[in-house]
């Protein structure tokens, strides 16, 4: 489903959605109640190019209204504080978006980092713009006083609209950075919803779970996904052992993914990506050992391929990184067990 705030928006900035659906063989009908992954490519990649203002995601983004994201908005709407709620559209977003987003949490602040499932697509900077800003955007809608975060980072070089960022987010920003990521203050997160409403608040989480498990058992690419978190402990996984997994013969599993448009070594890529940063992060073990745990055959390969979804290298990146927390023992553990 197309968020209903960026139809809104779109609407505004004078683009006719039901002419634009058509013209990509899609109806307003379509967009409302649900697409797959190869209609909302398609109709995005209309959409985005036709927009004015390339700076649309975080206009749109600063000015949506969460209710129009349905049992996601309302989920976190009616959440007792804005971490609960952060923790509930991290869980949720795949709902909305299919995207990842991942919570770091450090002792006096925790940061958003915003992980797409897809993460080359050519309007991709627009759709992670709004998605950040929306977050903004929740929690001063509701939440007295307004919200201000501590610091975001942008996802590569900075746009020909770069000063608005500072205007719409009123912190410092990062550019050139691996990927979009705002970070608010344990005391913000501490801080409860004027929207509250314990009454509610269990139901709405209750059918968020309810769709999650729909989408688990109709989304290929999150379940390849899910499948090479847990697999990816020393070996490189292959399409047919995922497959094997999930109870699919390999020549299924390859067809579903080539329907959405998706290839399994993009998925393997993205993966890997999201894990190595992972580690490096809060895994104190060597660069060859998490090159081991990555299903690399070589470090060199490791080092190379962090490169190029980085620009720097896994040693630097580590060393960028802000004190790990207490909580990394734990994650430095289970890391360590899985290789034995």
């Amino acid at each position: 489903m197309m968020p209903s705030h960026l139809l809104d928006a779109a609407k505004e900035a004078g683009i006719d959605i039901a002419k634009l659906a058509g013209r990509v063989e899609l109806t307003i009908e379509q967009l409302q109640s649900g697409l797959s992954a190869d209609e909302m490519d398609r109709f995005a990649k209309a959409l985005f190019a036709v927009l004015p203002d390339p700076a649309f995601g975080l206009r749109a983004g600063s000015a949506q209204r969460t209710s129009r994201f349905g049992v996601v908005g309302f989920a976190a709407m009616t959440s007792p504080s804005f971490g609960v709620a952060l923790a509930r559209f991290a869980r949720n977003v795949p709902l909305i978006w299919g995207d990842h987003y991942e919570l770091q949490e450090a002792a006096d602040e925790t940061t958003v980092s915003l992980h797409p499932l897809a993460p080359n697509l050519i309007y991709q900077q627009v759709k992670l713009d709004f998605e950040l800003a929306g977050l903004l955007s929740f929690g001063r809608q509701f939440m007295d006083p307004a919200l201000r975060p501590l610091r975001i980072t942008v996802r590569g070089p900075a746009p020909p609209y770069a000063a608005r960022y500072a205007e719409i987010f009123d912190c410092p920003v990062e550019f050139d950075s691996e990927h979009h990521s705002i970070t608010f203050s344990r005391r913000d997160l501490d801080r409860p919803l004027t929207s509250a409403n314990p009454q509610l608040s269990p139901l709405f989480e209750q059918h968020a779970e309810e769709l999650l498990t729909t989408l688990a058992d109709t989304n290929i690419a999150g379940q390849v996904r899910a499948a090479l978190r847990d697999m990816l402990r020393g070996k490189e996984p292959t399409l047919a052992s995922v497959a094997s997994v999930l109870h699919l013969s390999p020549r299924t599993l390859q067809r579903r993914l080539a329907t959405d448009k998706i290839s399994f070594r993009d998925l393997l890529d993205s993966v890997r990506q999201e894990l190595a940063q992972q580690y490096l992060r809060s895994y104190s073990g060597s660069l060859i050992e998490i090159s081991d745990l990555l299903g690399f055959s070589d470090p060199n390969s490791f080092f190379r391929a962090f490169k190029r979804w980085t620009g720097t290298t896994p040693h630097n990146f580590r060393h960028r990184q802000p004190e790990r927390s207490a909580a990394s023992a734990g994650r430095n553990e289970r890391a360590s067990r899985s290789r034995r």
